[in-house]
């Protein structure tokens, strides 16, 4: 165009490079993330914080309902896929997929605080750990309730000081 301003079609190239570079950053970070939540599981670190609740809760927060649903997704899939994998194919998926979507409803326009990122990070590890903690139950399992609160502590700790990190890749 003649009066300075941008073509569209270079417009619409640029963004969706920019749409393409985010997901393979999304990717990445959650396949890092599962696998060191793999690589802990298998060394009984304990409390294990939950680093792909991190990922879902960060990326929700940014993108919101749809972003933390579709993150949720994906991340549930990898820990499904990897071992030791769940019993069922697809219960982390949906699970962690509810939990990125509600994590999602705290999506404000702007820059999030570190609180606001931590809270985003915690609710996507209690979510998940509270679906854990009532499947043991429905099971007659037995639940280690302090092990629990204590991974959810650790998720939200991780959540706390890696979120900023993670929210700046994700931009």
């Amino acid at each position: 165009p003649a009066d300075g301003a941008a073509h569209p079609a270079a417009t619409s190239g640029h963004r969706r490079d920019a749409v393409m570079w985010r997901l393979v950053v999304r990717g990445a970070l959650l396949l890092l993330a599962a696998l060191l939540v793999v690589a802990m599981g298998a060394r009984h670190l304990r409390p294990t914080p939950d680093l792909v609740a991190v990922v879902v809760g960060v990326v929700a927060l940014r993108g919101g309902l749809r972003s933390g649903l579709g993150v949720g997704l994906a991340g549930g899939w990898l820990l499904d896929l990897l071992p030791p994998g769940s019993a069922v194919l697809g219960t982390s998926a949906l699970t962690y997929a509810v939990a990125g979507a509600l994590a999602g409803t705290l999506h404000r326009p702007g820059p999030a605080s570190w609180l606001l990122v931590a809270l985003a990070a915690g609710l996507t590890g209690a979510s998940v750990t509270l679906v854990g903690v009532l499947a043991a139950l429905a099971r007659s399992a037995p639940v280690n309730v302090a092990g629990a609160l204590a991974s959810v502590a650790a998720t939200a700790t991780i959540g706390l000081l890696l979120g900023p990190l993670l929210l700046r890749l994700d931009a």
